[in-house]
């Protein structure tokens, strides 16, 4: 509640001037922000620029070694002819510090500035550019010889064979940055350029390198540094405590994974926003005067009714605060802008109670929505599941049973990968995606599952896309389909197999002479074609009962598949009738052997229920390719030849063409 006119004159006079201020204040913040980006823009630009120029010094000098590594005096490792060409070498190329050759083993054979013996063998740029057999950079250090900030870069001299047989070497004065750096005229008073090494140790720094070269960077600069993309802006505090805006850029080698060396240029913070808070002081004295002058007026004209309903309105708004969106301020709207005001909030109260009882009502349906689909889920035959983030949300009881866990086992982080068989998480894996990420509503396939005890099974899914807790996931019902898949197979196998004897019926049969006679057209051999009647079966049937018969059809398929060859094929094709394919036959007389043995075999007592059954065998033969070029050509002379073997006398045989 208000307690005095003050206080409502106060609140009007700063709502009054509150626009302005607001006004000032961002547009002080605006112009803060401007230039800290502009700032930063430059900064950037600056950095890309030396970077550029860095990149450049660098492949120029990757070329430059490259060249030096084919030459012949480097090939042959002339070591005064080399220092003769690397003095002349450094003189027109004065961005070395000098140039340098060693043999394998690291020793310095030449050199364009005077040396002793000097070896780089444990340098890491001489040991990189040996295992890598290429261009390589190294750590900063300072010449022994210049006295300079250098950082070395190296290329492998190989033989013709591509054997590395030493390296060649320059040191690049990384002071010339720091010259370059000065040129910059539009740079803040302040300002700093830094370069570190791929340990993040200073290799120069404008201005007072002797102070800071050769030191580690600080903490939260290498952080900045090592987290962020190639080239970015940040702000810190730099070693000498001054906050400045950084602009940096990373630099790597062809087929370099990490930076070797980071080029990063400081600009003063305060430098940069010191004009846009000269600006807001000065409009904020201005609005300050402005509000007392404001405060002053209102304070004279103010009516005492403002602060009884403003009491009303400030009432009612705590009421609603608290959550009773049934309160009302009970002022006349008619009465001027605060009768407004006052429509604004019981229309706004009325509106959030609506919105209230839609909530409540909409939350009692959810949890009944929740309650029937717990419900039917536990109660369900099949399979339900709810899966987000790679593990299950939510399972039924079947859906446990079926795969041999618990509920409270598969929803323990369980991943969804342990219930599927390895060959098929692929697949798995690819649907469920689609759902996850919104690129199918509903998908159905099946795949192998895996039960707890290993045991592998057919499943079937049905699924869709789902949302939990604010997020995509996959729902789905999951069925065990081994029987069906089983009885499906059982279908496909009695389609080219007889019920009875189990083997080939004359649709596979024919496939697969189709297959021999390709086989023997490559091979250049024969196959042989033989159709098979019994003899005497009916007497069977007649005499001992149609069990007896098919009793006998399935002793005598065992018979006919003892005497022939593993890849042979022996089919039934009629009700007493049978198809041998044999294979590789090389004369006619091993398909001679082949009918005298089924015969032989057939021809054998055939005990039925205590009794006896006799049968005998007429063959016709029909060989590939005398006899016949195609399937049914043989089929038919070899049908020909039985009924021929038949009228002989039963229990025989007889060739295609020997009618």
């Amino acid at each position: 509640m208000m307690k005095s006119v003050r206080s409502q004159l106060l609140i009007l006079v700063f709502a009054v001037v509150l626009p302005a201020l607001g006004i000032i204040i961002y547009s002080g913040y605006e112009r803060q922000r401007h230039d800290v980006e502009t700032t930063k823009a430059n900064a950037l630009i600056m950095a890309q620029g030396l970077g550029n120029d860095h990149e450049n010094d660098v492949e120029a000098t990757r070329r430059f070694l490259m060249t030096l590594a084919r030459l012949p005096v480097l090939q042959n490792r002339d070591a005064a002819a080399c220092n003769k060409l690397f003095r002349e070498l450094l003189r027109d190329n004065p961005q070395y510090t000098t140039i340098y050759a060693a043999d394998r083993y690291g020793r310095m054979y030449a050199n364009a500035l005077p040396f002793s013996s000097i070896s780089i063998k444990q340098s890491n740029y001489f040991q990189e550019a040996v295992r890598t057999k290429s261009f390589s950079a190294g750590n900063y250090f300072i010449g022994k010889i210049t006295g300079r900030a250098v950082q070395p870069f190296a290329f492998p001299v190989t033989d013709s064979g591509g054997r590395v047989t030493g390296v060649v070497a320059v040191g690049l004065d990384l002071e010339k940055y720091g010259r370059g750096f000065e040129k910059i005229t539009q740079l803040p008073k302040g300002s700093t350029l830094n370069l570190l090494d791929r340990n993040y140790t200073r290799l120069y720094r404008y201005p007072d390198n002797d102070k800071y070269v050769g030191q580690t960077d600080l903490p939260e600069m290498i952080r900045e540094l090592s987290k962020g993309p190639r080239e970015g802006v940040f702000t810190a505090v730099g070693v000498d405590g001054t906050r400045r805006i950084f602009a940096y850029r990373q630099f790597f080698l062809e087929g370099g994974s990490s930076p070797y060396v980071y080029l990063r240029i400081g600009i003063p913070e305060e430098q940069t926003l010191a004009p846009a808070r000269k600006s807001f002081l000065r409009n904020l004295a201005l609005v300050t005067v402005s509000l007392v002058a404001a405060g002053l007026t209102a304070w004279l004209l103010a009516h005492l009714l403002i602060v009884r309903r403003l009491d009303r309105l400030v009432d009612a708004s705590m009421k609603v605060g608290q959550g009773d969106f049934s309160t009302r301020t009970g002022l006349d709207h008619e009465g001027g802008e605060l009768g407004q005001l006052a429509r604004s909030f019981d229309e706004m109260a009325q509106s959030l109670e609506k919105k209230e009882l839609d909530r409540r009502q909409a939350v009692e349906a959810l949890r009944e929505s929740e309650i029937k689909f717990k419900s039917y889920a536990e109660q369900a035959i099949v399979g339900v599941y709810l899966l987000q983030g790679e593990v299950f949300k939510y399972v039924n009881p079947k859906f446990a049973e079926m795969f041999g866990y618990t509920v409270e086992e598969c929803l323990k982080n369980m991943p969804f990968k342990n219930l599927v068989y390895t060959e098929d998480l692929a697949n798995v894996t690819e649907q469920i995606g689609k759902r996850l990420t919104g690129k199918d509503d509903f998908v159905h396939y099946s795949f192998r599952g895996v039960k707890k005890n290993g045991q592998i099974f057919d499943v079937e899914i049905y699924g869709s896309s789902s949302i939990h807790e604010g997020r995509l996931a996959a729902a789905g019902t999951i069925l065990d389909i081994t029987e069906r898949k089983r009885a499906e197979e059982e279908i496909k196998r009695l389609a080219t197999h007889d019920a009875l004897t189990d083997l080939p019926t004359m649709k596979l049969a024919k496939d697969r002479l189709k297959m021999a006679i390709s086989l023997a057209q490559r091979n250049q051999t024969m196959l042989a074609v033989m159709f098979i009647d019994l003899d005497d079966f009916k007497k069977v049937n007649d005499t001992l009962g149609h069990d007896a018969g098919d009793y006998v059809l399935k002793q005598v398929a065992d018979r006919l598949l003892c005497c022939v060859r593993s890849s042979d094929t022996v089919a039934r094709v009629g009700g007493d009738e049978f198809l041998i394919i044999a294979n590789d036959v090389h004369i006619p007389k091993i398909a001679e052997q082949i009918a005298e043995k089924v015969i032989n075999s057939v021809s054998s007592p055939i005990a039925f229920n205590g009794g006896q059954a006799f049968v005998g065998s007429s063959i016709g033969i029909a060989l590939y390719p005398n006899d016949g070029q195609d399937i049914d050509q043989l089929i038919k002379q070899a049908d020909k030849a039985m009924y021929r073997a038949k009228n002989a006398g039963k229990d025989n045989f007889s060739f295609a063409n020997s009618g």
